[in-house]
């Protein structure tokens, strides 16, 4: 779909929206991951805690390793609670007269404004 087109159907394309993009992206966040590991070999580290330190510490690209692993354990985590914590759809009740078209729930057909107030009392009458 060209500009044009895009733009006569009110449709507008994001930045995000064409995979080059975001193929760019994930290479741009692969290149940043492999500069900050090459890093690790001409800086050298000192740790927090002089006497206390675990040798691994010491391992080159120990801290780019424990951070993704990290993150990798988050999201598994993170799946296994969803399991959980997840409520299904009509968790807080069936909203009463809603119909599939119709985003307030029906409200306007029970002389109801959206959020649930009379209308009566919007208008400022008695």
């Amino acid at each position: 779909m060209s500009a044009d087109a895009s733009s006569k159907n009110g449709d507008r394309r994001h930045l995000w929206d064409d995979p080059k993009n975001v193929q760019i992206l994930i290479w741009v966040f692969w290149a940043c991951c492999a500069i900050v590991f090459a890093l690790d070999f001409a800086f050298h580290r000192h740790p927090s805690f002089e006497g206390e330190t675990l040798p691994i510490e010491e391992m080159v690209g120990f801290y780019s390793i424990y951070g993704f692993v990290a993150c990798v354990l988050l999201v598994l985590v993170a799946k296994q609670m969803r399991k959980v914590l997840m409520r299904s759809e009509d968790y807080y009740g069936e909203v009463l007269g809603a119909t599939a078209g119709e985003p307030d729930g029906g409200a306007r057909d029970e002389g109801r404004a959206p959020d649930g107030e009379s209308r009566e009392g919007r208008d400022g009458g008695d």
